[in-house]
């Protein structure tokens, strides 16, 4: 007889959908079914039933099976290689954390950065934690659930499980999370606050987005409000909420109302900027709240939690 035990990313699935995935190619389908309802493969000393949900820490029990059929797919090799991983955790729990990245790092590997992404330095700080996610037979990675531009700072939410990740992707999908970021701006807006409705156009080829006014096929629906929270030497500190979630949507609405972020160079002036010595553009999230009545029963403990950022850039 040989035996293993569930761990916490494979709970809640189903036995069968599990196997078939766990051992892989050494045995088929039918086989597998024929085991489970011949007993020979059974959860916590008893009959198990196909449809059956896993619990974290039961035991799966082989009986009389092949041992040679029974080499569990092996979970991947570790591709930690950051040694001192730079993570600002503002929150964490079992289920997320919550990182303040810093200005210049980017969150996933492009063309030109393969290792030193923000996705890296929370793999090698987790694992460093002994939460060693290559030891699952899932082969589960933390994963991002929002992203933020290279030269964006602030908050960004990592899943630990992938119950959390579709958790947390549908309560942002549902608008029950709400982001606010803050942006200095080349000069003083006309009204204090406001709303900004209208369509994005991406240009893949530029990797940029266009304001249109007009529903065009391919563009997007984009929402953004602003107030003023203070004006300093004829630029103006924002706050900002994002209703929906585009590419570059901030940076190209202000933009679009005559405002262009400090040190932006693509939606802004290049020219004026690197007179001025602004190497970034001056925006940063701040501030993450789940709303007060989640709807995902996973999750709900962080109903009406506000999470804000430590980090000062401005």
């Amino acid at each position: 007889m040989r035996e293993i035990s569930v761990v916490a990313n494979s709970a809640g699935k189903r036995v069968d959908k599990y196997l078939i995935k766990l051992l892989g190619n050494n045995i088929n389908r039918s086989d597998i079914y024929k085991y489970i309802r011949t007993k020979h493969i059974k959860i916590n000393n008893k009959r198990t039933l196909v449809d059956y949900r896993l619990q974290l820490n039961d035991k799966i029990q082989f009986y009389n099976i092949d041992y040679e059929l029974l080499k569990f797919q092996s979970p991947p090799q570790s591709t930690v290689t950051i040694k001192h991983p730079k993570v600002n955790a503002v929150y964490e729990d079992d289920n997320i954390i919550v990182i303040d990245k810093p200005v210049g790092m980017i969150v996933h590997s492009d063309i030109n950065e393969k290792i030193n992404t923000l996705i890296d330095h929370i793999k090698a700080y987790l694992v460093q934690k002994e939460d060693k996610f290559e030891d699952c037979h899932d082969g589960f990675v933390p994963a991002l659930c929002n992203r933020i531009d290279r030269n964006t700072s602030g908050l960004v939410i990592a899943a630990k499980n992938n119950e959390a990740l579709l958790a947390v992707n549908r309560i942002i999908k549902n608008h029950e999370l709400t982001k606010k970021y803050r942006c200095l701006v080349f000069g003083v807006p006309k009204n204090s606050s406001g709303r900004i409705s209208n369509y994005l156009l991406k240009d893949s080829k530029y990797n940029t987005v266009e304001v249109v006014n007009k529903m065009t096929d391919g563009a997007r629906k984009a929402v953004t409000l602003y107030k003023v929270i203070e004006i300093r030497n004829g630029m103006s500190l924002l706050e900002v909420e994002i209703i929906t979630g585009r590419t570059h949507q901030i940076r190209a609405h202000m933009q679009y109302i005559g405002h262009p972020i400090v040190g932006d160079s693509k939606y802004g002036s290049k020219k004026i900027n690197k007179k001025n010595g602004y190497k970034y553009q001056a925006l940063h999230s701040y501030q993450i709240r789940f709303h007060g009545k989640l709807s995902e029963p996973s999750l709900k403990y962080l109903s009406g939690q506000v999470i804000t950022s430590k980090l000062s850039r401005f």
